[in-house]
Order: structure tokens, then sequence, then C-alpha cells
């Protein structure tokens, strides 16, 4: 019916423009996600009419859905103030001030659509996503969930309340949330984080299906002609661009920085550019990091379109995404591809789905070639392991295991990764492994914001049998300080389905045994990878049988991991995986295999 609607319309605007038929195009367009017509349709409604108030808003939400988060903030902003007791301009502005990275700014603004209308589920979605990125994550939770009870097809606010009750290791509630996600992914709707995905028990395929979807209302933005390749010659240098939100004192950074600098030593023939979307935080690694990149683009403040332009203007050859779905990723600046070659790397272990990234880089233990298939990007394989690494981490003197809140003559078992990544599965094997080794403790993470994970972390091993004390949390601390701990850690527990990635590259830095359990995702296999390059497949089980019998037999054998450890030490020498040189070199060729 509304394509019938819409020929009518068109040909009544053909005969004779108005501004209710231009309102009502435009209308039936954003309805159906088609936001760049809608937006052309609100902007001649605008010039006949530039007080028309409806269509001020209908334009303002169209430019947020393409990127354009300022304007959209800016707009929404005067509309309320000439409609101040109306909720849907307080709701726009929540949302834009989310998209721009301004979580106090949309918790005030949500709030205040809330006043004029509590019963808005956008509203209250807006609020749970700005506490959330706050970090105020039961607070989350709670909005999240009232916004749910409103609208409990929301498939967004699904997805975001299932992620935050993993975070808070809300367990009882995992398995309904997982079931109503899989079931809206299998009739096509939209509207899932695909990252938050990677948590839930899932195999490649719905990962796959998840994010396509997601990338479908971007789709619109893709231009007709991708961004030409530079006319090269054989002494002109590749340019690489690399865009990311992690830019600074963050895991990305941290992987990144020295393989940077040899890139930067060995290949003059290879320029690259950085576009940074978070804002200087002022930390060393960022400066270190800025040092290694020929160029650096400060875009925190630009929209989408404008960064776009910039890396088309640039002239990069090859641009990396670093964040894909990601928190803070802009996918609307790849959709429209300024850049010849567009690559899914390192930040997002997952396919995005999308049309406009042509490869990914990956390895062939992380990505198998019979696993291709569950990615919409090309596989390109660099010789070695995905994942770079900084070897001039620096690892501080450790306290005593007294000041660590540690027994001093028991086995310490750990698991430094997010909360989020503790799922009931881990938890069970956990629990196992405690169970068969009586002696043990569990020394786990706690991040900001997730003090209620560890009370019912502990409830769920009382529940088991498994004394409360025996789970020992350790608050997030100052990096170098925080790799010192691996000195009392005994053996480093792997999670599933979304496993360690950068913490078990730390690990095995600091000289910390990790066993992993791979499965066949991507998120599952980072950590294997790792240990396949280091030369130490002995860390990788094979199912989780393998993986509680494999722990309990290290704990209950303290010369067998006194010995892994000097393996550890002696392959973190010689191996590949932390050999950036070697990283660098096969990372340049892989590239210049694209010319």
């Amino acid at each position: 019916m509304s394509d019938l609607q819409e020929t009518a319309l068109l040909q009544r605007l053909a005969r004779q423009p108005s501004v209710a038929d231009w309102n009502q195009l435009g209308t039936l367009r954003l309805q159906r996600e088609a936001f760049d017509l809608a937006l052309t349709c609100f902007q001649q409604v605008l010039q006949l009419a530039p007080d028309h108030l409806p269509s001020r808003l209908h334009r303002a939400i169209c430019l947020l859905q393409l990127g354009d988060w300022s304007t959209a903030l800016d707009e929404a902003t005067a509309i309320a103030h000439l409609v101040p007791q109306h909720p849907a301009p307080w709701r726009l502005q929540a949302e834009s001030a989310l998209a721009g990275g301004l979580p106090e700014r949309a918790e005030h603004d949500a709030r205040q659509g809330l006043l004029r209308d509590a019963n808005d589920p956008a509203l209250w979605h807006a609020l749970a996503s700005a506490l959330d990125d706050q970090r105020r994550y039961a607070e989350a939770l709670a909005a999240g969930e009232h916004a749910l009870a409103l609208a409990p097809d929301a498939l967004p606010t699904l997805s975001m309340v299932q992620f935050l009750r993993r975070r808070l290791c809300r367990f009882e509630d995992l398995p309904i949330g997982n079931l109503q996600l899989r079931k809206a992914l299998g009739l096509g709707e939209h509207g899932a984080s695909p990252f938050a995905f990677l948590a839930e028990p899932a195999d490649a395929a719905a990962q796959r299906q998840c994010a396509m979807l997601a990338a479908l209302p971007l789709q619109p933005l893709v231009p007709n002609d991708t961004a030409a390749p530079r006319p090269r010659g054989d002494r002109q240098p590749l340019r690489i661009g690399m865009v990311s939100n992690g830019f600074g004192q963050h895991p990305t950074a941290l992987l990144l920085v020295e393989f940077l600098a040899c890139l930067q030593r060995q290949h003059k023939d290879i320029q690259t550019c950085a576009y940074a979307l978070n804002q200087d935080d002022g930390s060393t690694l960022r400066q270190r990091l800025r040092s290694h990149f020929t160029l650096w683009r400060d875009v925190a403040h630009r929209d989408a379109a404008q960064i776009a332009d910039g890396i088309r203007a640039d002239g990069m050859d090859i641009l990396f995404d670093l964040r894909g779905w990601g928190g803070g990723a802009r996918p609307a600046i790849f959709a429209r591809r300024p850049a010849p070659i567009q690559i899914n790397w390192l930040a997002f272990p997952g396919t995005t789905g999308a049309p406009w990234m042509d490869y990914v880089l990956a390895d062939r233990f992380v990505l198998p070639e019979h696993r291709q298939a569950d990615f919409s990007e090309r596989v390109l394989y660099l010789p070695d392991c995905f994942q770079p690494s900084d070897t001039s981490r620096v690892i501080g003197t450790a306290p005593d295991r007294q000041s660590c809140g540690l027994p001093n003559d028991k086995p310490v078992l750990a698991s430094f990764n997010n909360s989020y990544k503790f799922s009931p599965e881990s938890l069970e094997l956990w629990l196992d492994i405690l169970i068969a080794c009586p002696s043990a403790v569990l020394w786990l993470l706690l991040s900001d914001g997730v003090a209620e994970a560890a009370t019912r972390l502990r409830q769920h091993a009382a529940q088991r049998g498994v004394a409360a004390e025996r789970l020992i949390f350790m608050p997030k601390l100052p990096h170098d300080d925080y790799l010192s701990r691996f000195a009392h850690v005994d053996l480093f527990l792997d999670t599933t389905p979304y496993g360690a990635h950068t913490t078990a590259s730390d690990a095995l830095w600091a000289g910390c045994p990790v066993l992993t359990c791979p499965g066949e995702t991507f998120a599952s296999r980072v950590a294997g990878s790792l240990l396949h390059t280091l030369g130490v497949p002995e860390l990788i089980a094979k199912d989780a049988d393998d993986y509680r019998n494999r722990a309990i037999r290290l704990i209950r054998s303290p010369s067998h991991l006194t010995h892994l450890r000097s393996r550890l030490a002696q392959q973190r020498n010689s191996s590949p995986l932390f050999d950036m040189q070697r990283f660098a070199e096969g990372f340049a060729n892989t590239l210049q295999s694209l010319r």
C-alpha cells in the first residue's frame, strides 16, 4: 500500500507541490527508514513553510540517522525552546547527545522528556543508554527494563537489557532474553547490537545475520560509485587510514603502538593516518601512538559525512575500521565508501555484515578457511597471529599476596575479563574446578559499576557449595599494576563464548598460562590463536570436559605449572607472537598484495 501511496503522492507533487503532500511522502519514507529520501522531502516542506515544526523535527531525525548528530542536536534544542512541553524534541536531543558521546547531556534531556511523558518507551531507552554510557549499570538496567515493559517488542531495548544483565551477572534472566533475541533475528528484525550479541550462545551464522540486519538501515548511504583508487606509480607510498575511538588509554592503542613504530621504521613506502573519533585523554599512550602515524586527524566533533569527505580528500588507499559494531562505532563513515578498499580488523571480533567492508584481516586459527562463509567480508590472512602486541608494556612490581587479598599458600585461578564475558557456562566450569580443587581460589576483575556482579557470583558459588570467600575480586588498576598481578596467578581461565583478547595477550606477556576452549566463532578463538602462535597447544582444550579436566590436572600439579611458566618465558622471546618487526613485515606484504 505504501508504494501505491508514494506513487500517487509523487504524481500530485509533480503537478502541484504542497506542504501536506511533501510532509506525507517524507513521513512514509521515514517509516520505512529511507532516511536520505525522507530528508529530501522534509527539506522541500521547509522551503515552502520554514516554520513547519513537524518537518523540522523529522528532518532532524533523518540527519541523526544519517550520522549528523551535531546538527540534529542543535535543531532538536531549538524546537524544544519553541514547544518546551512536547516530549519529542527532548527525546531527539537525548538520542543525538548519545550519538555524540555526551551521556550526561543525554541523561538530562531524557529525564526532561519523561517529565512530559512518563510512558514513552523511547525516552526510557535513551535514559538507560545514557546511564549505561556512564557505567551506572544497575540504574541503566532498571530504566531499560521499564522501557521493555512499555514496548516488549523493541529489539534495541531487549539487546541492551540482555547485555546489562550479562554485565551484572543476572543469569536467571538470560535464557528467555536469548530466546527472544534469536527469534527476532530469525524474523529479520534489526536493532540488536552485533557487539552485544557476540556474548550470546549463538553460532557464527547467527552473528552474521545480526550484523547484516544492523547494516541494513545504512545501505542508502552507500554511493553508486566507490572512491576511485589513487593513480600510483611504483614509488608512491601506500596510504593507510585507521578509524577508531580507541586512540588513547585503550586496548586498541595498546595493541597497535609498537607495531606502528616498527611499520614506520621498516616501510617508508607506507604512510599511515589516524582518524581519532575520541577526544585527547592526555595519556602517554596516545602521545606514543600519535608519534607513529604519518598523519593525525582529530575528528571527534565531526559528523560521519564530514569525516568521510576528509578521508576521501586525504586520498587513503586502504581504510581500516578499528571499531566495527563496538561502542562508539561510526559505521556511517564506512558506508559512504571514502576509500577504495575498506578492512575490518582488530577491535570487532566478528563479521560486520556490511557490504561496504571489503576484507577482514585474520589468521588461519582465529578464522579457519572452512569458516570463511561466516563472514560477509573476504578474508585476508596474516602469516602469523592477527593480533599485534606491545612488548614495551611495563610490568609493575607486584605487592605481596596478602595485599592483594589472596591466600599465601593456595593455588590462584583467575579471569580478568569484563563481567559481561562471565557466562553461566563459564561460571559452572569454574565452580566444577574449584570443587575438585578445594584449596584453590578464583580471582576476578571487578570493573567500575558492577559491584552487584560480585554479590551475584558469590551467591551462585554458594548454591554450588563453594564458599563465597573463595571468589576474590580485584578493582580496576593502572595498567602496569594490573600486569604485575599475573605474578600471583597460577592459571588464567578463559571465558566462553566470548573469550579473552587483549587480556589473554597481557597474561601471556606477563608469563601466566592461559587455558582456553575455542568454539566456532572468531570471538571464542582469539586466545587459541595466541597460544597456537606462541607454540603452547597443550593449553588449548578440545571441549568443555577437556577444559575442566586440564585445569584440574594443572592445579594438582604445581611442577607442571612451573614448567609451563618456564616454557612461556622461552617462547615469548622466540615465537612470532611478540615479534613486532616480523608482524609489521607480514602486515605490509599482505596489504601490498592488494595493489
